[in-house]
C-alpha cells in the first residue's frame, strides 16, 4: 500500500487557502470564521474517507474508521489545524491530513483493520488567540476547566468561553470531552520539524524521543528614573543597564549549566518610562528555559536567578521574579518510537532520533495513552511564517511511515 502523495499535497494546498492573505500567510486563530471553515473542510475529508465524524463540546474533531471486524482500543493519528497569526500551511495541518490519507489508503486497498482507527484534529493547539496552548488536548486529559476558559481572553476582550459559544460549541460540557485510559492503543503525530536539523543533515525523518519541558518566568528590575542630561553616570540606578547584562547572563547560564539540548531565551523586554531623555527606572523582561531533562531545567533556572540577582546588587537596582509557566518534559513511548523507527527503515529513509524543542498535542495525550511522534524537514528551518515549506516528497514520506506503523500496530493483539 502506498500513500497518494499528490492527493495529500493538493489537500494541504486547499486547506492552506483558508485564512490565507497574500504576503501574510495563513491566519486561522481558534474559533474564528477561518478556523470554523477549516474544521468544516477537514470534517468533509474525513467523511469522504469513510469515517464517522464527531465533534466534541470543545471543538476537537474525531474521525472514526471502525469497520465491522474492528474492535478494542483505537489507533489514533492526530495534530491540529489552527495557526499562529501570519503562519504557514504545514504546521499541524500536515499531521491531520496525513492521518486522513492513511485511512483513505487503507480503505482503497480494502484493508480490514483489527482495531478502530481515529484521526483527530485538536482545537486551539497554538494558543495564539487566548494564550491557552494545547487547549483541546489538555481538555481530553482533564487539565482544562470552565473557569480557565472564562478567564482566557483575546485582544478584543472576548473570552475563550464566549468564542466557543459563538461557533455553537458547548464549553459547559467540558467534562464530556475527557478520554479514558484504555480508549487508545496508540497515538501517532506527524509534524514538520520547525527547525533545521533534518535538512542540514539531509535526512527525511526525525523519530522523536521526547518533548522538552518549559520554565518561563518574568523578571522586574526597579531602579530610579531621572533626567538623562543632568544625572551623572556614577549616580545612576539604570534598570536597563542591569537588564542588558541580564540578557547576556541568561544565555551564559544556559551554556554553562545546561547541555546541547538546553536553550534559554529573553524574548520580551519592556522599558519604563521609555523616553529618549529619561534614565530607565523600570524594566520587565521574560526568561524561558527549555530542556528534555527536568533536573537540567531546574539547574539552569537556579543559576539564572542567582546571576540576575547578583547583577541587580552590583547595579544598585531591586529585582523580583514571577513564575509564569512550568511544563514538565515528556518522554514519549519507547515501544511506539521503535515502531516508527522500524517503519522508517522499511521504507528506506534516512532518519535520526531527536528531541522536540516545541510543544505538541502528543504531550497531553501521553498522559492517557502511549504516544509517539515523527518529524519531516522544514525548509531552511522556518516555521510559524508565510515562508514555511516542506517538500511534497517529504510530506508523502512522513505519511508513508505513518501508514507502515499503523499496519504494524494493527497486526498485534
Amino acid at each position: 500500500m502506498k500513500i497518494n502523495g499528490n492527493r495529500l499535497v493538493q489537500e494541504l494546498g486547499s486547506l492552506g487557502k483558508i485564512g490565507f492573505s497574500p504576503g501574510k500567510g495563513v491566519t486561522r486563530l481558534a474559533f474564528t470564521p477561518a478556523d470554523t471553515e477549516a474544521r468544516a473542510y477537514v470534517s468533509r475529508r474525513m467523511a469522504e474517507a469513510g469515517m464517522e465524524v464527531r465533534t466534541d463540546p470543545l471543538g476537537n474533531i474525531i474521525g472514526v474508521y471502525n469497520p465491522a471486524l474492528a474492535s478494542g482500543p483505537a489507533i489514533a493519528i492526530g495534530s491540529h489545524i489552527d495557526t499562529v497569526p501570519e503562519g504557514g500551511q504545514y504546521d499541524g495541518a500536515l499531521g491531520v491530513l496525513a492521518g486522513i490519507e492513511v485511512v483513505r489508503t487503507l480503505r482503497d486497498a480494502e484493508f480490514q483493520p483489527r482495531h478502530p482507527l481515529w484521526v483527530v484534529s485538536f482545537a486551539d493547539e497554538e494558543g495564539a488567540r487566548f494564550g491557552t496552548g494545547l487547549m483541546g488536548s489538555r481538555a481530553i486529559i482533564g487539565e482544562l476547566d470552565v473557569e480557565e476558559l472564562k478567564a482566557a481572553t483575546d485582544l478584543d476582550g472576548i473570552t475563550a468561553y464566549q468564542a466557543m459559544q459563538e461557533v455553537k460549541l458547548n464549553p459547559n460540557e467540558i467534562g464530556q470531552v475527557r478520554w479514558r485510559e484504555g480508549d487508545l492503543r496508540a497515538y501517532l503525530e506527524l509534524h514538520i520539524e520547525q527547525g533545521g536539523m533534518l535538512e542540514s543533515h539531509q535526512e527525511s525523518i526525525g523519530v522523536v524521543e521526547g518533548i522538552v519541558g518549559i520554565c518561563r518566568f518574568d523578571v522586574t528590575y526597579v531602579g530610579r528614573p531621572n533626567h538623562a542630561g543632568t544625572t551623572p553616570m556614577g549616580l545612576r540606578r539604570d534598570a536597563l543597564v542591569a537588564a542588558a547584562q541580564a540578557v547576556l547572563a541568561v544565555r551564559e547560564a544556559a551554556t554553562d549549566a545546561g547541555d546541547e539540548n538546553t536553550v534559554a531565551t529573553v524574548g520580551f523586554l519592556q522599558v519604563v518610562p521609555g523616553a529618549v531623555n529619561v534614565v530607565p527606572g523600570l524594566v520587565r523582561f521574560s526568561v524561558e528555559i527549555r530542556d528534555i531533562q527536568q533536573e537540567t531545567i531546574e539547574r539552569v533556572a537556579h543559576e539564572t536567578v542567582a546571576r540576575l540577582t547578583a547583577i541587580a546588587r552590583q547595579s544598585r537596582v531591586e529585582v523580583s521574579f514571577s513564575t509564569r509557566r512550568l511544563v514538565p518534559p515528556v518522554v514519549l513511548n519507547q515501544t511506539l518510537t521503535d515502531y516508527l523507527e522500524e517503519a522508517t527503515q522499511r521504507v528506506g529513509l534516512k532518519y535520526r532520533r531527536m528531541v522536540s524543542g516545541a510543544g505538541h498535542d502528543a504531550m497531553s495525550v501521553s498522559a492517557v495513552a502511549p504516544a509517539a511522534m515523527l518529524f519531516v524537514p522544514s525548509q531552511r528551518g522556518i516555521s510559524h511564517s508565510p515562508e514555511e515549506y516542506t517538500a511534497p516528497d517529504d510530506c508523502a514520506a512522513g505519511a508513508q511511515v505513518l501508514l507502515e506503523t499503523v499496519v504494524s500496530l494493527d497486526s498485534q493483539e
